[in-house]
């Protein structure tokens, strides 16, 4: 398989691929492509990570580092969850191989205080009771015998849903091109671990449960292993050609995390933070709009916030949001960017009271020091809608 070697939004490079792959790849657009007979040549645009699409394999590295990048996408999905500054994360080439080692160095963090147990409802059919009668379940299956008994009980094992996540990612990066030897020891190791848990069938939905003091000291690692088995999960045929991936729209990375980190942040002002919520631009509803985030309170919207990971080269950004306010009666305006100048301005839009400002956000600085940015973000949205 030929391996390319992308950056993300990044140089044009020169690629030598079938035409099959080629057609298969510019179809899934998360790539630009030019192609011209004898020539083709690729550039990344905002998704990062691997695309395998026939025989060719693509990496596309993010500008904030893998480790950062696993950071951000952690802290979206579970704010009190998994964090890279908790432990060393490697450096690896390409982000499944980053995956597969950040998954064997928490894994065997949390696997050190031992294998978590929990109950587990079970059904079965047994030669005595145990537990309670399956009323329902004896009469549809027993045809009039007395035994065995349809019963119901609670068992006490370490097949539970947070191992059996742990256990099937870590199976699904273990057999991974380009994992470094001394972490697929490490996750082969942990499997054996926990040779009692059931893995997880392909395609399933997976298990839900709820954390709480007795499974917290997981959910590092529980939180990464659900990223790798979403993320892997991805898998379809275009034409003749066959395509996986474990790609990221670092648009959509930034915003999920902006928004995750701001609920968090806002807490201590009051109010509510809304995601993405519907409304309409019009009086007849004809135009839907729906902003990244809304900060309400007391029925009223204080702010509206869009995450911009890349400002784009038109005021197309400012139009957008100026309009979200518009249409929701909010004075206080709010554009936040990874990729844009490292300077916050503000302004007022002629002939309204809507006030229009610009954030900055530093996706290169440690964890600390990223929410720490977050925190006076939202200091600075309480200043500037209060009274």
């Amino acid at each position: 398989m030929d391996a390319v070697q992308l950056q993300e939004h990044g140089s044009w490079v020169q690629v030598d691929a079938q035409v099959e792959d080629i057609r298969a790849l510019n179809a899934l657009g998360v790539i630009e492509i030019d192609h011209h007979p004898g020539a083709t040549r690729m550039r990344a645009g905002s998704h990062v990570g691997t695309v395998n699409v026939g025989d060719l394999q693509l990496h596309v590295a993010p500008k904030v580092g893998i480790p950062r990048l696993l950071f951000l996408l952690g802290f979206a999905r579970d704010p009190t969850g998994w964090r890279d500054d908790r432990v060393e994360l490697p450096e690896a080439d390409g982000l499944l191989p980053a995956a597969a080692a950040a998954l064997a160095v928490i894994g065997r963090r949390v696997l050190s205080g031992g294998i978590l147990q929990g109950y587990r409802r079970t059904e079965d059919r047994l030669p005595v009771l145990r537990g309670r009668l399956d009323e329902a379940a004896q009469i549809a299956a027993g045809r009039g015998l007395a035994f065995p008994v349809s019963v119901v009980y609670d068992e006490y094992t370490v097949d539970i849903p947070e191992n059996r996540m742990l256990r099937t990612a870590m199976r699904r990066v273990k057999r991974l091109p380009g994992v470094a030897p001394r972490f697929t020891a490490e996750l082969r190791r942990l499997d054996a671990l926990l040779d009692q848990v059931a893995i997880l069938p392909g395609g399933a939905p997976l298990p839900r449960f709820r954390w709480d003091r007795r499974n917290g000291r997981y959910r590092s690692a529980v939180e990464l292993a659900r990223l790798v088995l979403t993320a892997t999960s991805w898998d379809s045929g275009i034409g003749p050609v066959t395509a996986a991936g474990f790609l990221f729209d670092m648009n959509r990375v930034f915003e999920d995390f902006l928004t995750a980190a701001l609920t968090v942040s806002l807490r201590r002002h009051g109010g509510a933070v809304l995601a993405q919520p519907s409304s309409y631009l019009d009086e007849r509803n004809l135009v839907q709009i729906r902003p990244d985030v809304v900060w309400r309170e007391a029925g009223r919207a204080r702010a509206v916030i869009d995450a911009k990971y890349k400002l784009g080269e038109s005021n197309a950004d400012d139009y957008q949001v100026v309009a979200y306010c518009t249409a929701l009666g909010c004075a206080s305006a709010h554009l936040v960017d990874a990729a844009g100048p490292a300077i916050a301005t503000s302004t007022t839009v002629r002939n309204s009271l809507i006030q229009l400002h610009r954030w900055h956000l530093d996706l290169g600085t440690t964890p600390e020091d990223l929410l720490a940015q977050v925190d006076v973000l939202a200091d600075r949205l309480a200043e500037r809608t209060a009274g």
